[in-house]
């Protein structure tokens, strides 16, 4: 089992577990929105019908994705090992499932696009237009932010300390489920988030390695370490990744070697890149030299864009977004709107076989349908992504900032918390929980409260670190099924007040009760609806942790 702290719509707090994302798959690439719309008449006798190979069924897994180290991947063999080793299954089945609830909502938008009528946009063009100007005034482009990604972060660590496992294809994880991969194992098609024995079949002579977190924690900090020389504020989206504002650093830099104080605008901004490639790349040869770990990294005016950068030349490189706000926004809109933080599996799939939007140049261009068949929240972040308007604007306070940022977040999915003001500000954060994933399932009553107070006692100690409390506490339960459930409860008295778990717990186990009996795959707690902390202080009051629930304990909540 492993445990998984985030808060909603951020990266994985402290990495243990990678969010699920996927990507939808192309089966309706090709096709126009309009030659879609037409053929929606007959879309539900077309999902009745089976696909004949894997690849029909390849959106349906977060798996069949691309990461990096995988194009030159055989993805109609992958897809269609995959299908046969999947089919039938539970987990094939509840994918089918969220998949027609999300084919139902494309049906709707489709129905609403159908009746738009041109005098219908007339208002909205006036609306966006009048947004753009402000945007565009308001744009802030005078930091220069940078996004630290480790390589396979895991499997390198493994390696580093195990040299008999160089040249292998490795994985760390087992045949119920993989954390990360090597660079080799993913030639064959194998990724995280994919199911041991899935990969087994695609490479016989995979490696398996048990993930030892203690490791990863302690060389997740060795790099932190080194980071922090560069931005002290830098924001820990997962064991693998920072978000990092090196603004300052760089500018000290030039002010120290005595050049360029007569340049102009242009030419100042154009040194301060310079110097900034060259930071970044003294800072990854210090993190390789110190750890013996790569990492690649992604520069530009906005976190958003470094965060996709840092994907862009993997492993061990690292990618500068053009500084001039003309090439920075041909640069935004040529990428693929799955690439943009935010826009998930649902949200992609919504846009592109209703809209016909595969781009965020086609975002621009469809800004208005955008207005007018998506949400207000929905509409405002895609917008400020096709101009480069995700940073906070240069008008705001600190105060409003934090609050258009939440906003933001609630679009399309989650927007990470890297965009808010970094690691020590937690005015933007919405919500904080962990998960567990039960490798086999678990049914035991005991097992199952045990397990509950243990997460309760892990986020609550984190709670207390980072000073935050909620009113209400939501469980999440992923059973044998792979139905998702989430049940959620008010409390009058914001918790977690107790560092060892016990008030959290006892709403949780209300919540978990009425559940009961069941088999579970995955069980999260999250706290919600997150006050001020200076308005009601954090007060330690146990610092010792249960290991176990006492039977008084489940007797009490099960009558």
């Amino acid at each position: 089992m492993s445990t998984a702290a985030h808060g909603a719509g951020e990266p994985c707090g402290d990495g243990l577990r990678e969010r699920e994302t996927v990507r939808t798959g192309g089966r309706h690439g090709g096709e126009s929105a309009a030659s879609r719309a037409t053929s929606a008449s007959t879309k539900d006798e077309d999902a009745v019908e089976a696909p004949r190979n894997g690849s029909d069924f390849a959106h349906l897994f977060v798996f069949a994705n691309e990461k990096a180290g995988m194009k030159k991947v055989d993805k109609e063999h992958v897809n269609q090992i995959v299908f046969e080793m999947s089919k039938g299954s539970e987990h094939f089945k509840e994918a089918q499932r969220r998949d027609e609830r999300t084919q139902a909502e494309v049906r709707k938008l489709r129905a609403k696009l159908a009746t738009t009528l041109e005098s219908d946009l007339a208002p909205v063009r006036h609306r966006v237009d009048a947004k753009v100007t402000k945007l565009l005034r308001e744009r802030d482009l005078s930091r220069i932010y940078c996004v630290v990604d480790m390589d396979c972060f895991f499997a390198a660590v493994e390696m580093r300390d195990d040299p008999s496992l160089a040249g292998k294809p490795m994985a760390v994880g087992g045949l119920s489920m993989i954390s990360t991969t090597n660079y080799l194992a993913r030639e064959y098609g194998v990724r995280s988030a994919m199911p041991g024995f899935i990969a087994r079949k695609l490479c016989p002579e995979l490696v398996f390695v048990k993930s030892n977190f203690d490791k990863y924690r302690q060389a997740s900090q060795e790099v932190r370490d080194i980071l922090k020389k560069y931005d002290p504020k830098l924001h820990a989206g997962s064991l693998d990744e920072a978000y990092m504002d090196i603004t300052d650093f760089v500018d000290v830099k030039i002010a120290t070697e005595q050049a360029g104080a007569n340049l102009d605008a242009d030419a100042q901004t154009a040194r301060r890149f310079h110097v900034a490639e060259r930071v970044v790349q003294a800072m990854r040869d210090e993190v390789s030299a110190h750890t013996r770990l790569t990492c690649s990294a992604g520069i530009a005016r906005t976190r958003m864009l470094a965060k996709i950068a840092s994907d862009r030349n993997k492993p061990n490189g690292q990618c500068v977004v053009p500084w001039q706000p003309e090439k920075m926004l041909r640069f935004t809109r040529e990428l693929a709107i799955r690439k943009v933080p935010g826009i998930g599996k649902v949200a992609e799939k919504k846009l592109k076989d209703a809209l016909g939007v595969a781009t965020v140049r086609d975002l621009w261009d469809k800004r208005y349908l955008c207005a007018h068949l998506l949400s207000a929240v929905q509409a405002d972040y895609l917008l400020r992504v096709t101009l480069c308007c995700t940073n906070p604007s240069v008008s705001s306070s600190q105060a409003s900032s934090s609050s258009a940022a939440s906003s933001s977040a609630a679009a399309v999915s989650a927007l990470p918390s890297a965009f808010g003001q970094g690691e020590d500000n937690q005015r933007g954060r919405k919500s904080i929980g962990m998960e567990r994933t039960f490798s086999q399932g678990a049914s035991s009553v005991q097992e199952l409260f045990d397990t509950c107070l243990d997460i309760c006692a892990r986020l609550s100690r984190r709670c207390v670190e980072k000073q935050l409390i909620g009113h209400c506490v939501t469980l999440k339960i992923k059973k044998s099924s792979f139905e998702v459930f989430t049940r959620q409860t008010i409390v009058t008295n914001a918790v977690p007040r107790c560092a060892d778990g016990t008030d959290l717990f006892e709403h949780a186990r209300e919540l978990l009760a009425r559940e009961m009996p069941c088999r579970l795959r995955l069980m999260g707690i999250k706290v919600s609806k997150l006050i001020d902390p200076s308005h009601a202080p954090v007060k330690i009051v146990s610092s010792g942790v249960l290991h176990a629930v006492k039977p008084w304990m489940m007797r009490r909540t099960l009558k």
